[in-house]
């Protein structure tokens, strides 16, 4: 008969007090009898995620992870310790942008040691904005992920091998969103290697990979598939997420498919939805004010709202601000505007591919813009003109103190090709609960 003592005193010497409780857990987890279940061999989780089947979803089912009430209370009280000490799990942030998806890392607890974005103008605004976060590709830094190695990434953000709980990368989906022209020799299409490649070299305990739904389609699901297997090689178990921003809390349809992938004892389940109803377009954007530069004028000069918020998403946008910057409009030809005066909602302008968005429904998705499929900027519901880049911001649930280039196009270049911040928090969060698990 196997008899285990757990005497605090012989531990407190040379365990520290979250390191003791972190032991105990495990001390349990082994003594402790504990249910097994018996998997199915496994399909491919994009042909899982593509069969349709009664109740909940492949992607979508918890496992069960064995314990009892004692061992979970263990687990809450040291998760809560780690609250209370500040101690915030490591993430990396691959494919960065102007970011998105760092903004929502951030606010899901994470702390983000290091970008890497290769546009030298994203790389600005995200240093901007995160100013302590460590960005390779401003300021003469190498930002291609294909000339940086895991260890000068650790480097640049101060960290050592195993330090990071999180990998994260967003890959270019020119070629394979609907949208754009799908090439098969579109060199950017491999960048997702680079991804598998740090996560042999970083070792992270969970990675997520963002990308377009065209990704489930493009060569029949080859490329999803190949990154699902080249995880589970590298020891990531895996699950498909297929999300839609408008249900979490952003004004604005946005599909997006995330590779999840963990080391821990279980699969995370996918954010929950919002039970309240879809943000809709004028109530997100109608405090927001809107002017018109001076001839000769450049830049973007913050100027005070225009109403109080008309919903608890304005509020949260705004905060405390009185000002808020980037909200020139664009000048536009009479012909135009008179194009744009016989939109009704939702009402398409088929020769220059302008649409005039709904009030009361989210904004279908924005773009970076392909004008040979659809306009980069949509009208705005009442006035005659496209949207500012602070109403394309707020939709994209960028908060008013996020700061864009005075330059439009690139402002809007950068929005249409980010991760709303939302949407990347709901993600994060649910990944979160299974990190402090281990």
């Amino acid at each position: 008969m196997l008899v285990c003592k757990a005497d605090r005193s012989q531990f407190i010497s040379p365990l520290s007090e979250g390191d003791f409780l972190a032991y105990l857990v495990k001390v349990i987890r082994v003594i402790r009898p504990c249910r097994r279940r018996m998997f199915a061999p496994r399909k491919s989780p994009l042909s899982q995620w593509k069969q349709k089947s009664r109740g909940r979803s492949a992607y979508s089912e918890r496992a069960e992870r064995p314990g009892t009430s004692s061992s979970k209370g263990l687990i809450r009280s040291f998760r809560n310790r780690r609250r209370s000490e500040n101690l915030k799990p490591i993430a990396v942030d691959l494919f960065s942008g102007a970011g998105g998806t760092c903004l929502g890392l951030r606010r899901a607890g994470f702390e983000v040691r290091a970008a890497v974005e290769i546009d030298p103008y994203k790389a600005q605004t995200l240093a901007i904005n995160h100013p302590k976060t460590s960005v390779l590709g401003r300021a003469g830094t190498n930002g291609d992920v294909r000339r940086i190695s895991g260890s000068y990434l650790l480097g640049a953000g101060e960290m050592n091998a195993g330090d990071v709980e999180l990998l994260v990368a967003c890959p270019p989906c020119q070629g394979f969103s609907l949208q754009g022209n799908r090439d098969p020799q579109d060199e950017r299409n491999a960048l997702y290697l680079e991804f598998i490649r740090l996560v042999g070299e970083i070792k992270p305990k969970s990675v997520v990979m963002e990308n377009v739904m065209g990704i489930t389609s493009f060569e029949e699901g080859a490329v999803l598939d190949d990154v699902v297997r080249r995880l589970e090689a590298a020891g990531y178990a895996s699950v498909i997420w297929p999300l839609d921003a408008a249900n979490y809390g952003v004004p604005q349809i946005r599909k997006r498919i995330f590779v999840v992938g963990t080391t821990a004892h279980r699969l995370p389940s996918p954010p929950r939805k919002k039970k309240s109803v879809r943000v809709g377009v004028w109530e997100a954007i109608r405090d927001l004010p809107a002017r018109a530069n001076a001839k000769g004028e450049g830049g973007t000069t913050p100027i005070p709202y225009r109403f109080e918020p008309a919903s608890s998403y304005a509020r949260k946008m705004r905060g405390a601000r009185r000002e808020v910057a980037n909200c020139e409009i664009t000048h536009h030809a009479p012909f135009l505007k008179a194009r744009f005066s016989k939109l009704h909602w939702k009402e398409r302008d088929e020769p220059t591919r302008h649409r005039r968005l709904h009030p009361k429904e989210p904004a279908p998705t924005l773009t970076a813009g392909s004008r040979s499929r659809t306009a980069c900027r949509p009208v705005h519901p009442y006035a005659d003109r496209v949207l500012t880049v602070r109403e394309a911001a707020r939709l994209t649930s960028f908060p008013d103190w996020y700061r864009f280039p005075s330059n439009t196009a690139e402002a809007w270049s950068q929005i249409g090709n980010c991760v709303p911040p939302l949407m990347a928090e709901a993600v994060f969060r649910s990944l979160l609960s299974t990190i402090d698990f281990e």
